[in-house]
């Protein structure tokens, strides 16, 4: 997977180090879902998708926020970090958000309710953006160097709720 998404095992020691420098303990995180891999073009976008497809099985591509965002689940987990991450998110550029292509963030599942863990970190500095997501709301980090984002449910599970559901179809 190296060859596709780059260097996944430094990413995560860095994530790592900073979710140490935050103060949070890995005790209080239940696993960490999947990594969030950026492309910067729509035609980098599909050539991802057709190389991410040959290596897992694609749960859901879905538009959020005016944009696909593609999720893969690996037939085997990326192991990283002490971590074993099932699956990769993929979304699509938006014009007005630009990111250069790499590792962008982790999502990772907490072991208490959002409201639980954001209390236990007083000092800082979440994002509240996602906590109106009616489906796994989220809490965003950028802190200390990584990108990271927590919520309560694996994101296989919301994606495969949504589906039954009918939110994305």
């Amino acid at each position: 997977m190296k060859d596709i998404i780059g260097d996944y095992e430094a990413f995560v020691d860095n994530v790592n180090r900073g979710l140490e420098a935050c103060g949070i303990d890995r005790d209080e995180l239940a696993m960490m879902d999947h990594i969030c891999y950026r492309v910067e073009t729509g035609e980098r976008y599909i050539e991802m998708m057709r190389d991410l497809g040959a290596r897992a099985v694609l749960l859901g591509e879905t538009e959020i926020s005016g944009r696909m965002i593609a999720t893969f689940e690996l037939s085997i987990p990326l192991e990283a970090g002490g971590w074993q991450i099932p699956y990769v998110e993929l979304p699509q550029p938006k014009d007005s958000s630009p990111y250069p292509e790499g590792l962008e963030h982790v999502e990772l599942v907490t072991v208490r309710s959002l409201a639980q863990f954001e209390a236990m970190h007083p000092d800082l500095p979440f994002n509240h953006a996602g906590m109106e997501k009616k489906i796994n709301p989220e809490l965003g980090l950028k802190h200390q160097g990584i990108s990271v984002k927590f919520h309560e449910q694996p994101l296989g599970a919301v994606v495969r709720i949504e589906h039954r559901l009918g939110l994305h179809d």
